[in-house]
């Protein structure tokens, strides 16, 4: 078949590398640069070229099996990365780093203060209470603020390790992290191993930066054609399916939607009313990255940096102590092992003034917002996928990471696979 692929990130790239030993697949994006959340900069710093990521940037081979899986093929290689945390509150003066032994107590005043005792007793009760609960049997409607209200978690816990680490996770602003269903975030914790202090996988990092497996694909996929050009509209009919580009419009066999839900929807011409009500209920969340090397950022004590740094400051639109500004900071010497002496940082939604001097490259990505109604839309997959000769797939389908794309993407080249697979068998031509 003729497949069109809009989108790519993770799951368009996945699709493409399964599907284009059968078929003749097309790639469209509208970037000035393939791979989505997979951004890879190539900085000249102390005399030598160094790839620096500031979207995907992290995974596990136990998590990541798919993902792992086609490096492997793809003859990527990959490192050892270190998954650290800490916090520095600015506002209550709060400072920890829980990923080493005696970070955590960096500043013995905390032992004075109710609320960083509260703080951890909580954590360590959370971690306790959630590593075997039964997922399945968990209310899909009870948020993460519900979940915690009921059990009298402390405010301490709550914005001083749990929110910020949600936020971190899923660039999510951390006034909205309590909305998460609990079901969610209790499973991605339980699969991550997050809730245990032994056996947490080793996480890595691809070598030469993440885009170094999207020019694997390039070189193994010859036939794969890559479109650079923003797709205006999608029209699908009995026999085919019309691509509107500046260029003019193009016919496909099928056409699979690798691109944001709300982007999809835009696209589509035609969309059904199924369509409209399950990729309706996909919200995203505006995020603006800064790659720099202003360490001023980060605590004075360089015992407490942590790979994934979180600095809370007073929010300025507002006068209460209870609205604060989280911003998060990625070490990315620690991450990626970086050759430098110069420290490179990440920063998610800066909160403290970066040195414009030193600002090395800004990112706008947009992340999904994971809700009870997003929750309830992703069982609905189903419903609208391998319908009117067109698929959906995304990380958004999932809990919005790389093996999330990944898994999306395999069940849409499985399904259009078995179309394929009946259509020759009974002698109908799809193309």
């Amino acid at each position: 078949m003729k497949i069109a692929i809009i989108g790519s990130g993770i799951s368009g790239l996945y699709a493409a590398w399964k599907l284009s030993s059968r078929h003749q697949v097309t790639i469209f994006e509208k970037n000035d640069y393939f791979g989505g959340h997979t951004d890879t900069h190539r900085f000249c710093i102390e005399g030598q070229s160094l790839a620096v990521d500031s979207g995907f940037i992290v995974f596990n081979e136990y998590n990541y099996p798919l993902f792992s899986e086609m490096l492997a093929e793809l003859g990527v290689e990959s490192q050892s990365s270190d998954m650290s945390f800490s916090v520095n509150n600015l506002v209550t003066g709060l400072q920890y780093n829980p990923s080493k032994k005696w970070s955590l107590f960096a500043k013995p005043q905390n032992f004075f203060k109710k609320d960083f005792l509260h703080m951890l007793a909580d954590l360590i009760r959370f971690y306790d209470n959630n590593k075997d609960v039964v997922v399945a049997d968990c209310d899909s409607q009870l948020t993460l603020d519900q979940y915690l209200n009921r059990h009298a978690y402390s405010d301490a816990f709550r914005h001083e390790h749990l929110y910020p680490m949600c936020g971190a996770l899923w660039s999510s602003p951390v006034d909205q992290v309590g909305k998460i269903p609990y079901k969610f975030v209790v499973s991605f914790f339980q699969h991550h191993r997050m809730l245990q202090l032994k056996q947490r996988p080793q996480w890595q990092t691809v070598q030469g930066g993440s885009a170094s497996y999207i020019e694997a694909i390039r070189k193994s996929c010859a036939n794969i054609q890559w479109r650079a050009m923003a797709v205006s509209a999608v029209t699908r009919h009995s026999d085919q399916v019309s691509v509107r580009t500046q260029h003019g419009v193009e016919q496909y066999d099928w056409v699979i939607f690798a691109s944001h839900a709300d982007d999809t929807l835009a696209l589509l011409t035609d969309a059904t009313q199924l369509e409209q009500n399950v990729l309706g209920q996909f919200g995203y969340q505006d995020n603006h990255m800064v790659v720099h090397h202003d360490q001023s950022i980060m605590p004075k004590r360089r015992s407490q940096w942590a790979s994934w740094h979180v600095h809370v400051t007073k929010n300025q639109n507002t006068i209460s102590s209870q609205h604060l500004h989280y911003g998060f900071s990625y070490w990315m010497n620690k991450l990626q092992n970086l050759s430098c002496k110069t420290q490179i940082f990440a920063t998610l939604n800066p909160n403290l003034n970066i040195a414009a001097d030193k600002i090395l490259v800004e990112r706008h990505y947009r992340h999904p917002v994971f809700n009870a109604e997003a929750i309830d839309a992703q069982k609905r997959w189903r419903e609208i996928n391998g319908q009117y000769r067109s698929s959906f797939c995304g990380a958004y389908w999932g809990w919005g990471f790389h093996e999330d794309g990944a898994s999306s993407a395999a069940r849409v080249v499985a399904q259009i696979e078995r179309v394929s697979s009946v259509a020759e068998q009974q002698g109908v031509e799809l193309c």
